[in-house]
């Protein structure tokens, strides 16, 4: 197999299957600076993001599923099937993991890409790894420019946040707000954004009456599920906008609401329905 260096392991304790070990059996992400994938899918991104690849550990059963890693020699661990529940315990099923070393997330200010027809996606504190890597998966299926994470977001590169994203936001680009209120400020002040809130009620638009201009930069803050947008956030987005919904009804899902606005907001400025 070209590109893989194989591991040979001596039993299901070999500490080299400890970063594996570690997030299947401890209630935190490890600070080792490393993040799981699990499943043929998100491995297979994993190997043609940009980010440096650890290791891969694959059971005999999948062993015929495994992608091709290119010119890169990659440590790959072989497991045989009947120690794997002993390693993962009730995660055991996929057969196929990789870990990849994060990579840095640069603040907003750093990495801010000026153009027209921007789009950002706003978390000041999305707090559940699963809704965040939903989100990010949105994002990237819309093509938006970038995601923008604040202090209290939870971690994008969870694995549980990259399990639900299907390793999409690998690829996505991601970056950090030190204060997303006064980030906000500079956005809607000295980029010229339209920052517009996700809310469900209160003087907002329908998202029926929302229209997007050619070559407008909009920045789309999505609140936390239980408390929304938060008011230091609010005082800087010009603009809210609900989703219609059927009577009883208040919300849905963050990342539900984030594909529905999504869809909206990216949708070329020409065209009426």
């Amino acid at each position: 197999m070209p590109g893989w260096r194989e591991v040979d392991l001596d039993s299901p304790q070999d500490a080299r299957l400890q970063p594996y070990r570690l997030r299947w059996q401890g209630g935190r992400e490890p600070e080792d600076g490393l993040f799981l994938c699990e499943g043929d899918l998100t491995v297979q991104r994993l190997l043609h993001s940009g980010v440096e690849v650890h290791s891969l550990l694959v059971t005999d059963k999948q062993l015929p599923r495994l992608p091709a890693c290119g010119e890169r020699e990659i440590p790959l661990m072989r497991l045989p099937q009947e120690w794997l529940p002993l390693l993962a315990g009730r995660g055991y099923k996929s057969g196929l993991y990789g870990l990849g070393r994060r990579p840095r997330i640069p603040l907003l200010r750093e990495w801010y890409p000026a153009a027209t027809g921007m789009t950002l996606v706003c978390l000041p504190k999305i707090t559940t790894p699963r809704n965040v890597g939903a989100i990010l998966r949105v994002a990237a299926g819309f093509g938006v420019t970038g995601v923008i994470l604040g202090e209290a977001c939870s971690d994008p590169f969870h694995r549980l946040a990259v399990r639900a994203a299907m390793g999409a936001g690998l690829n996505l680009s991601l970056a950090r707000s030190a204060n997303m209120a006064e980030d906000l400020a500079w956005l809607a002040e000295g980029e010229g954004f339209r920052c517009l809130a996700a809310v469900v009620q209160g003087t907002t638009q329908s998202l029926y009456e929302f229209r997007r201009e050619r070559g407008d930069r909009v920045a789309l803050v999505l609140g936390n599920e239980y408390e929304g947008v938060e008011e230091g956030c609010l005082r800087h987005c010009a603009e809210g906008v609900t989703i219609p919904m059927a009577e009883g009804v208040d919300s849905f899902n963050v990342a539900t609401a984030a594909a529905i606005l999504l869809y909206e907001l990216m949708r070329p400025a020409s065209v009426d329905v």
